[in-house]
């Protein structure tokens, strides 16, 4: 029964991982489209993005995901929805020149 609780921890949290990394590549990608981003920000946000999925592939690699990894992933995640939140409002756009 224990056993059988953690497996479905761990699926619940793969799957809400899967879609928060959907989620941020839909905003780096709009704010590329939109020019709210410059070639600078968008590489930046990027590099961010993969270590962000290196971090998760790494503390799914032994199929348990502690509470101590959970709290890093966490963290990572909330500083890219920051960095990418005042990037895209940072009124630096793509292409004009003064």
């Amino acid at each position: 029964m224990k056993k059988g609780m953690i497996m479905m921890l761990a699926l619940f949290a793969t799957v809400s991982i899967s879609a928060q990394q959907v989620n941020h590549s839909k905003k780096i990608k709009k704010g590329i489209v939109t020019g709210e981003l410059t070639a600078n920000e968008t590489l930046t946000l990027k590099k961010q993005l993969n270590e962000l999925k290196r971090v998760k592939r790494n503390a799914r690699r032994d199929g348990v995901i502690t509470r101590s990894e959970q709290l890093r992933i966490n963290k990572l995640e909330a500083q890219l929805n920051r960095n990418i939140y005042h990037q895209k409002n940072d009124r630096q756009i793509q292409g004009r020149r003064y």
